[in-house]
């Protein structure tokens, strides 16, 4: 084999080219490379590439070694002589020059459009992969969302039932003050002929020559808390109606006080109460029924539809 101008027998230039490949490998194991500052960085540099991006700087240099050395063969065309390639290369045509240019750039191109293809799958999948973890964060970013607006719906019905407790605690409260505070002016006096009239302790005074004073709101003031006066003025309130409706028909009222009207004041507060019933909890409207709100208030609309109050109005 002649190659740029020397002779070596095949056999000899395998030998040679497997003990130099020995030797290196021994070189490297034992006596590690010393690098200067430039050898490490293009190293680093070269260590942080992708690995197919490696595999075509490897890819290139095995191309251009090979090119060199299939170029120092012999080139022979006539019988002037025989030159190795790369001369041959240098005399050669520029048309000639383009040809071997563009056969080496096109292996060049070849292999880096397969590495560009290989980088482009890789990229896919990354982003790919991205995606899928996009996803999966915005389901937990969606379930978290739900999860506050689950808690803000509750925080609000909370507060809701906190204001609608408020506002029963302080109605009901005023609804007992109001009827203490006008247990002494909201007065009927009756006047019956031939009958008995039953007297209720605290609301129907003792008779005086057939005549009656009822006391719609009592005589005294209402004991325990709010939610038991209510029951006590539900109790009363009733027997009061029961004894009217129980009266013969030889009954009259003689006179009604001048505040009666303050029994439209109290129904009026009832009924404030009761347009909201439907947004009361379920314990708050149990505690309605504990003190027979509901029917308090469908007994004081009876006494307000009886026949002496258009009379007081008069």
């Amino acid at each position: 084999m002649n190659w740029y101008g020397m002779h070596f027998s095949a056999e000899l230039t395998a030998q040679l080219a497997f003990y130099a490949f020995l030797a290196l490998l021994v070189y490297s194991f034992f006596v590690p490379i010393k690098l200067d500052g430039l050898a490490q960085a293009l190293r680093q540099r070269f260590c942080d590439l992708d690995s197919h991006v490696k595999a075509g700087v490897w890819g290139t240099g095995a191309i251009i070694l090979f090119v060199f050395f299939v170029s120092g063969f012999e080139h022979c065309i006539d019988q002037n002589g025989c030159t190795n390639k790369i001369a041959r290369l240098l005399e050669a045509s520029p048309n000639e020059v383009g040809d071997a240019l563009a056969g080496f750039a096109g292996a060049l191109a070849f292999l880096w459009i397969i590495v560009t293809v290989l980088l482009q799958g890789k990229e896919l999948a990354a982003q790919r992969e991205e995606l899928k973890l996009t996803r999966k964060e915005s389901e937990k970013m969606a379930a978290a969302l739900e999860a506050q607006a689950e808690v803000f719906r509750d925080e609000q019905k909370y507060r809701k039932e906190d204001r609608l407790k408020q506002f029963l605690d302080e109605q009901l409260q005023l609804l007992v003050e109001k009827m203490f505070f006008y247990r002494a002016s909201v007065r009927i006096k009756l006047r019956l002929v031939g009958a008995d009239l039953l007297t209720k302790e605290g609301y129907v005074e003792e008779p005086h020559d057939d005549e009656y004073i009822v006391r719609l709101f009592g005589r005294s003031k209402l004991e325990g808390t709010t939610d038991e006066a209510l029951l006590e003025f539900s109790k009363n309130i009733q027997a009061i109606r029961d004894l009217i409706d129980d009266l013969p028909e030889n009954w009259e009222v003689i006179w009604v006080s001048q505040y009666i009207h303050r029994v439209d004041e109290v129904i009026a507060d009832f009924e404030k109460v009761e347009k909201r019933i439907s947004e009361l909890s379920e314990s708050q409207i149990s505690r309605l029924n504990r003190v027979r709100f509901m029917r308090t208030l469908q007994t004081l609309r009876k006494f307000r539809a009886a026949p002496f109050f258009p009379e007081a109005a008069q």
